[in-house]
This record gives structure tokens, C-alpha cells and sequence, in this order.
């Protein structure tokens, strides 16, 4: 057996965790703040190298022709390569050879078929020439290229993703009039598609290897061409469904906007509300705001709150923004060039979430819902400021009694007073004052 952990797939598990990282919407917040690295395609040098010392580690006598053979076959892919060897080895020993040659990795393959388990062969028998070869290097004849198009065709002619990637690897490796050639066969693949779905006329679906064994015949080239994955669909899809989900955010969490049509939302307000809830404030400390800052600043809140938005704090290039949560500026907003946008700055958004967050924990009360005043959010300690400064309002022009005045109120009579000499601190002022003066002091006469 072929110790496969004796090979370090360090490269297949981060690409496999870039994609999951990449297309994986539960995990579209953990983007902004995850290391994501970008591998190219593995090169058949190191892979046959590692083979190599796979073979060494496990006794395995095998050329370094046929390696590079092996992982030719194999579209140089490390999982289907090692795995290839490991049937090969079994193979050896159930049959005690103790060389490993190219006869019995033919054998293994043509046994197991495992060249048509790669998506990546079929695209590329579909596109090279190079991949109908017989056992001594010749092109087979054109019936059997046909057959095993078609034999492609049967096993992945109803795939949209195996048709994306014939045309994502059309559009990069051949020339424009090839391409030209290759956009009519798409055509009709394209009109098959259109009768099946819109007649439900399925009859039709029988001629799909037609396309497959017409753009074989006229665009493949004995040329290598370089397999990519395509991305658009995938970019699409996600983007569609990220659509999707920021319109159901803002129909569930809005006041205003719960239950509203999703193509009303779309066309009609969102696209304004963008604009209208960043108005042209300065950054600047909230106490420095005039009357009309602080009016816009409550408005916007006001706004959001009431089609369920916010901003919250996004990592993008080591640097912390806030962004709109949800995402209405992406789903409304498209790239205009020579045209410049108004967007708050970063303090005045996070101001603005800080009183959002407030107002939605019932922190903070508007002065409409107190005073029947529209005007700005207040929080507990503003609150309390506001109501000492009506107490201190009401006993504003109210005059100063002094105690003997008091008494007099509450008694309705004069009361005595018994003046005592008493010497007090050395350090207190003293000042002369005379008996009339110290009436006014006790009885708050003049």
C-alpha cells in the first residue's frame, strides 16, 4: 500500500480551504480578516518528484518516464495521481512485478477509468487533439474521437457547469476566429436549452452530443491548453444570492419596509435611500454640531432604524470601516467613473450605529415620544440633566427666603431672635454690618 500522509498535501488542503472561505456565504464575515492565498496549478516536475519519493519510501520500483506519464494522464492533479500509483502498487505486487511500468499504469487506468473522472480530461479531450492518441503516438481516426465525445457528452451533457467551463476555456486559449467558430456551436447548444425549457419539449435533449462532437471537430488544436475553472457562474450565483439575502434582511427587520414588494425595494428605494442617509456631515465631535448637523444626524437615524439598517465595523485592507449592514450600497450602487459620490466618513457612520444600537436596547427615548417635540435621541445621563435643569428653571425667579422668612410663613407670627457674640475663627472676614442690614439677612425685608 502506498503510504498516502507520507506526501505533504499542504497545498490541495489550502486551495480546498480558499474556496470554502471564498464561496461559502456562512462565512462572508470571516473574509475581511482571513489570510487567503491564491495557488497556481501544480506543475508536473514537482508532482512526478514527489511520486518519486513516495516510491522510494515504499519500495516501489518505478522510472521517472513513467511518472511523468502517470500525472499526464492524470491531468496533474496530486489526489488522482496518488491514488493511481496506489492501485498501480497493489497491482504490482498481486502480480509480483517488481518494476513498475508503463503497460501496467495503462492497464490500472483503462480498468478503473479513472481518466474520465476529472472534469479537468474532459475538458481538455474535448479541446486537444493531443488526448486521442494511440498505443504508439498517432491521432486515432475521427469515428473514434467521436465516440469517446460522445461517451463525454453522455455523462456530462446535462451539466451547466461542464458547458460553462468548455466556454471559459474557449474564450482564453483560442484565437478570435476560432472563437467566432466556437460562439455559433454555443448558439445552438443555446437553442437546445431554450426549446427544452420553454416548450418542456425534453425530445430535443437527445442531439446534446451534437454541440459536444461539433466543437470538437472545429476548435480543437494540437496546442496544450491551459484548464482553468471557470468562475463567472459561481460569481454570479453567489452575488445573486447575496442579493437575495440583504432584501430578505431589510424586508424582516424594517418598520417601513416589512413585507414590501422586493422589486419596489430594489428599483424605487433603496437605490435613494443610499443617498438620502449620508448626508453631508463633518466629522467632528458631536457637541460641536449646530442645530442642522444634529437635525440631519437624528433624521438619518431615524431612516435607518426604520428600514432595519445600521453600520458595523468591517476589517478591509488592515483597516477598520463601517459599512452598511445590510449591504444595500452593493446591491444599488455600480461603479460610475468620473463621477464622485458623497459618503460619510467613518466617525460620523459609527456616531450614527453608536444611536442606532442605543435606540434599539431601549438605552434611548426621542423627545417626541417625552415632550411631543421631534428632535434629537437622548440618552439616561442627558435625560437626568434635562429634567435637574426644569427643577432649577422653576426656582429660577422664585426669591430667596431666608430661615427667619421661613418661619414666619409657616407660623403666621414673628418669631424671637437672640442675637449670641460669639468670637469664631481668627481666619474668617470679617465685615461691619449694621442692625438694618441684619434684618434684611433674617427677615428678608429691604
Amino acid at each position: 500500500m502506498v503510504n498516502v500522509s507520507s506526501v505533504n498535501p499542504r497545498g490541495v488542503h489550502l486551495q480546498k480551504i480558499h474556496n470554502y472561505f471564498r464561496f461559502t456565504p456562512a462565512l462572508r464575515e470571516l473574509r475581511s480578516v482571513a489570510w487567503c492565498v491564491q495557488l497556481s496549478a501544480t506543475k508536473q516536475d514537482g508532482l512526478s518528484r514527489r511520486l518519486q519519493q513516495i516510491c522510494d519510501r515504499e519500495n516501489l520500483r518505478c522510472d521517472a518516464t513513467t511518472l511523468r506519464r502517470l500525472c499526464e494522464m492524470c491531468a496533474n492533479d496530486m489526489r488522482h495521481s496518488i491514488n493511481t500509483l496506489q492501485w498501480v502498487a497493489i497491482a504490482a505486487r498481486k502480480n509480483r512485478q517488481r518494476q513498475i511500468g508503463m503497460k501496467l499504469v495503462q492497464e490500472v487506468m483503462a480498468k478503473e477509468k479513472s481518466g474520465a473522472a476529472s472534469i479537468f480530461e474532459n475538458w481538455a479531450a474535448v479541446l486537444e487533439v493531443s488526448k486521442h492518441l494511440d498505443g504508439k503516438g498517432a491521432v486515432k481516426s475521427v469515428h473514434d474521437r467521436v465516440l469517446a465525445i460522445q461517451k463525454i457528452a453522455a455523462d456530462h451533457g446535462g451539466e451547466d457547469r461542464f458547458v460553462s467551463g468548455l466556454y471559459a476555456n474557449c474564450l482564453v486559449s483560442l484565437p478570435i476566429g476560432q472563437i467566432r467558430k466556437a460562439s455559433r456551436t454555443f448558439l445552438f447548444y443555446d437553442a437546445l436549452q431554450k426549446i427544452t425549457h420553454t416548450l418542456q419539449n425534453w425530445t430535443v435533449q437527445r442531439y446534446n452530443f451534437v454541440f459536444f462532437v461539433k466543437l470538437h471537430l472545429t476548435i480543437a488544436t494540437h496546442a496544450r491548453v491551459n484548464i482553468i475553472y471557470p468562475q463567472i457562474e459561481q460569481n454570479s450565483h453567489q452575488k445573486l444570492k447575496e442579493s437575495e439575502e440583504t432584501l430578505n434582511c431589510v424586508r424582516s427587520n424594517g418598520n417601513v419596509s416589512k413585507g414590501a414588494a422586493k422589486k419596489d425595494l430594489l428599483l424605487d428605494i433603496l437605490p435613494f435611500l443610499v443617498a438620502i442617509v449620508q448626508p453631508p456631515i463633518k466629522p467632528m465631535n458631536e457637541q460641536l454640531y449646530t442645530q442642522r448637523d444634529l437635525s440631519l444626524l437624528n433624521s438619518t437615524v431615524s431612516a435607518m432604524v426604520d428600514y432595519g439598517l445600521t453600520y458595523s465595523a468591517t476589517m478591509v485592507k488592515d483597516q477598520i470601516n463601517w459599512l452598511f449592514s445590510p449591504s444595500i450600497d452593493i446591491l444599488t450602487m455600480f461603479p460610475i467613473l468620473g463621477q464622485k459620490r458623497n459618503c460619510l466618513a467613518n466617525a460620523v457612520r459609527q456616531i450614527i450605529a453608536h444611536k442606532i444600537t442605543l435606540l434599539r436596547v431601549n438605552l434611548a427615548e426621542t423627545s417626541e415620544n417625552s415632550n411631543g417635540k421631534s428632535g434629537k435621541i437622548m440618552t439616561n445621563t442627558e435625560k437626568i440633566k434635562q429634567i435637574v435643569d426644569e427643577e432649577n428653571m422653576k426656582t429660577k425667579n422664585v426669591k430667596r427666603l431666608s430661615t427667619g422668612a421661613m418661619k414666619r410663613q409657616r407660623y403666621q407670627q414673628l418669631s424671637d431672635v437672640i442675637f449670641n457674640h460669639q468670637d469664631g475663627d481668627s481666619s474668617a472676614v470679617k465685615k461691619k454690618i449694621t442692625m438694618h442690614q441684619m434684618n434684611c439677612l433674617l427677615f428678608g425685608e429691604t
